[in-house]
């Protein structure tokens, strides 16, 4: 018996995001026995959509379910705290044509970059592997952003910030419900 809860604490959710040209995808995934997806771009759209309007986006709706968001940030980012990145992969692409904005966009570029490592490796568990590239001369007049990301975070992990939260969770569980 105490093999099978040792196993079942060491299941762990493998996170994978995926933010390229053609689509973005998010996806949490059960690993170990099971090999349960669970798309959570999809919860995310239907967590910006309208209640009142079907396959409509509300702007009120989107502020008040970000307000949520911040009520519950302790939460949040005590789940930050025990994520684990195994792969980050950020390419920034960008086309100026004019020289001068074109260093002022690459300095800027480079600068968030800087801002997103630190605030990775400040918040999370660990990152393992990172890369991140600013791409100049790219095909379009826009820029973009193409993001791959991987990790994980282990099952026991979580219900430990469950019971750290215990008091709140009545109140986490009200505000998206």
């Amino acid at each position: 018996m105490a093999l099978l809860v040792a196993v079942f604490f060491t299941f762990s959710f493998k996170f994978k995001i995926i933010v390229d040209d053609d689509d973005a995808n998010i996806d949490l995934f059960f690993t170990r026995i099971f090999n349960l997806r669970v798309d959570v771009d999809e919860f995310y759209k239907r967590f910006t959509q309208s209640k009142y309007r079907e396959g409509g986006f509300s702007i009120y709706e989107t502020m008040e379910n970000i307000n949520k968001m911040i009520d519950s940030i302790k939460f949040f980012k005590d789940i930050l705290s025990y994520k684990v990145i195994s792969d980050i992969k950020i390419v920034d692409k960008v086309q100026v044509q004019d020289s001068f904005y074109g260093s002022l966009v690459d300095v800027m570029n480079w600068t968030t970059l800087s801002f997103i490592q630190r605030y990775l490796r400040e918040n999370m568990k660990d990152v393992k592997k990172e890369e991140y590239i600013v791409l100049d001369n790219f095909r379009e007049n826009v820029v973009r952003v193409n993001i791959y990301c991987i990790g994980h975070i282990k099952l026991v992990n979580i219900i430990m910030i469950v019971l750290k939260n215990i008091k709140e969770m009545p109140a986490i569980i009200k505000r998206f419900i």
